[in-house]
Formats: structure tokens, C-alpha cells, sequence
């Protein structure tokens, strides 16, 4: 369950991101969607993810106001995200 959350996380963020900024940023996740995948070829899925949203969390945290952290929060928790393919389930 927290890993789903977690990815659905991340591809709303960058779905919210890539409305407001195009190639370059795509550019950016790109890259640090490879570095992710690098990643996991020597450490769990969920660490990975965990580390990159508590990154992403302090960032937020840290940029927006109050308000502006909590409606990026509400956002994510309110929209739909695909699963990348191939699917490895976790239990």
C-alpha cells in the first residue's frame, strides 16, 4: 500500500510539475526516473521510494507556504496514478 502511494505520488507530481514547465523538466525526470531504477538494482523498491518522497517532502516543505504544502498534499492523495509496467507486486 505504501508503495502505491508512493508511485502515485510521484507521477502526480510530476504530472502537476509538467503543467507548469515542459521539455527541460522532462528532461530532469527523466534522468532522475533512471537514477531510481539504478537504484533499485541494489536496494528494496520501497526504500528507494521512500527516499525520494521524504526528499520530496522536506523540498515542498521547505518552498511552499503552509497552505500551498497542504493542497500538494491533498492533490496527490486525491489523484489517480498508473502503475509502471512490468507491475511487481509487494506484499
Amino acid at each position: 500500500m505504501l508503495l502505491w502511494w508512493l508511485l502515485n505520488l510521484a507521477f502526480h507530481l510530476r504530472c502537476a510539475i509538467l503543467s507548469i514547465m515542459s521539455d527541460p523538466l522532462d528532461k530532469l525526470y527523466q534522468d532522475v526516473l533512471k537514477d531510481a531504477f539504478d537504484y533499485m538494482e541494489n536496494h528494496e523498491v520501497q526504500a528507494v521510494a521512500a527516499t525520494y518522497m521524504a526528499i520530496a517532502m522536506r523540498l515542498y516543505k521547505t518552498h511552499l507556504t503552509d497552505e500551498g504544502f497542504v493542497n500538494m498534499i491533498r492533490t496527490v492523495m486525491e489523484s489517480e496514478i498508473e502503475p509502471y509496467e512490468p507491475k511487481k507486486v509487494l506484499h
